[in-house]
């Protein structure tokens, strides 16, 4: 069971067929379970789908080790972010690491879609 450990209340899902987001909404049942299936089926099965996935924030690790002895302006031009790492939507047993960032307008402008089913846009 993949666990929402960090309790979104508005998670969204990634399809693995297509450049979608799916922004949603946890039912009480979902939350109070804590239980990523429980919200992947229940979209999935609205949508009448079956490629829609929860990557959850695994952990963060900072590669970063700061020489000794510089000034904070030397530290900030030097400092690197640290690797992000998230549930990997291809296989459940796996991990992703972030490689890249992209703005909502990046994503879409790209041929992105994000459907908000929180709102129901």
């Amino acid at each position: 069971m993949k666990s929402l450990a960090t309790r979104p209340t508005a998670p969204s899902l990634t399809s693995i067929d297509r450049a979608e987001v799916v922004a949603i909404s946890l039912t009480t049942e979902e939350y109070n379970a804590d239980d990523v299936a429980l919200c992947e089926q229940r979209i999935n099965d609205e949508m009448a789908r079956n490629d829609l996935r929860v990557a959850l924030f695994l952990r963060s690790v900072d590669t970063f080790d700061a020489p000794a002895g510089i000034s904070f302006q030397e530290l900030q031009k030097l400092q690197t972010p640290p690797k992000l790492f998230y549930s990997d939507i291809y296989d459940p047993n796996a991990e992703a690491e972030m490689v890249r960032e992209e703005s909502f307008h990046d994503f879409i402008n790209g041929g992105g879609t994000i459907l908000d089913m929180a709102r129901g846009t």
